[in-house]
C-alpha cells in the first residue's frame, strides 16, 4: 500500500525532501515505518527522532492522518487505512521572563 510521508521542521535536513510516497506492506506498523525510514535516510534521521534507548524522542511527533500516534494507538498501531504520516521535530524553546 502507498503512504504519503510528510516531513516538518528540521527533520528535512536529513530527508532532503518535504514529502515522499512510500510503498509499504499491508500490516506495517508505525514502528515498522520508522525503521524503514531510518534505513532509507540514515543515522542522522535516526538520531534526530530516537533517544539512546530506542524510544521516540519527546520532541518528535508522528501524526497519522493528522492525529498524534500516541492517541491513535502508539508505535505498534497498524497503518492499514492511513493515507498520510507526518513526522515533526518540535525544536526546544528557551527564553522568556519570570
Amino acid at each position: 500500500m502507498k503512504i504519503k510521508v510528510v516531513y516538518v521542521g528540521p527533520i528535512r535536513t536529513h530527508t532532503r525532501t518535504a514529502e515522499e510516497v512510500l510503498e509499504v506492506a499491508a500490516g506495517t506498523t508505525v514502528s515498522g515505518l520508522l525503521a524503514l525510514l531510518c534505513e532509507h535516510h540514515g543515522d542522522g534521521f535516526r538520531d534526530s527522532i530516537f533517544l539512546d534507548g530506542g524510544h521516540l524522542a519527546n520532541f518528535a511527533r508522528v501524526l497519522l492522518d493528522g492525529e498524534d500516534q500516541y492517541e491513535a494507538g502508539g508505535l505498534e498501531r497498524n497503518l492499514d487505512g492511513v493515507q498520510e504520516v507526518s513526522i515533526l521535530l518540535i525544536p526546544s524553546m528557551a527564553g522568556g521572563r519570570f
